[in-house]
């Protein structure tokens, strides 16, 4: 009754569709955001009465992407998307962590080479914790609609804006992908493969469509975890 006759009727005839009719236009709220994380986490943002500074680790700025999403699920309907893009500085800042913790503590005792390794070790498991937390907080929220946050996770090589966060970015796909494979207990303790977040994963000319394309391996893991 609320919308007009004309979209009502083609919506009825099936020519087009009007999401969400069930609550749409009856109530205010907004469906399908597309959420600016880049901004949010260059600049700072708010969350409820606290001002959240940007991120000093990649883990923590995980954190942050799934309390976001939580909130942006309990003040509208249907889905949200986010970039793991967005989260690729903050490993950057991670990394210059590690290397000043790994030269103080071991470069009396190790060659270079050595800490290199331990370096990239370090900076798997960081990429490891953050990819778990995320995926593990996303799962076991629930919003004030009493659903789980109906999240996607874009996974586009392409947005990288360098080859080293490009290189940083397929670490970040890589470990979701295996992470989704590996699948995760439900309550009973049987392993299965979570519904969210669901993985917007991208074919992109050059980088990974063709066998011979540096990040194709990222494709083959993608079908794994299907």
């Amino acid at each position: 009754k609320m919308l007009p006759k004309e979209v009502t009727k083609t919506h009825d005839e099936g020519a087009i569709h009007f999401h969400d009719m069930d609550y749409s236009p009856l109530q205010n709220m907004s469906n399908c955001c597309l959420i600016n994380m880049f901004d949010m986490f260059t600049n700072g943002f708010a969350m409820g009465d606290v001002g959240i500074a940007s991120a000093h680790s990649f883990s923590t700025v995980c954190n942050h992407l799934a309390q976001i999403a939580l909130h942006v699920s309990s003040s509208q309907y249907g889905g949200q998307t986010h970039s793991w893009t967005a989260t690729v500085p903050f490993l950057q800042k991670s990394r210059e962590i590690i290397v000043k913790r790994i030269h103080e503590r071991c470069s009396k005792f190790l060659t270079e080479k050595q800490m290199l390794k331990f370096i990239e070790v370090d900076l798997m498991k960081e990429i490891n914790r953050g990819v778990q937390t995320y995926q593990y907080q996303v799962l076991c929220h629930t919003s004030s609609s009493g659903q789980t946050p109906f999240v996607s996770m874009n996974l586009c090589l392409a947005e990288a804006m360098t080859e080293q966060e490009r290189k940083d970015l397929a670490m970040i796909i890589e470990e979701v992908f295996r992470q989704r494979t590996q699948g995760i207990k439900d309550r009973h303790g049987r392993i299965i493969s979570p519904l969210f977040p669901k993985l917007l994963y991208w074919i992109c000319d050059g980088l990974n469509a063709e066998p011979t394309d540096p990040y194709y391996y990222l494709n083959e893991l993608a079908v794994d975890c299907v």
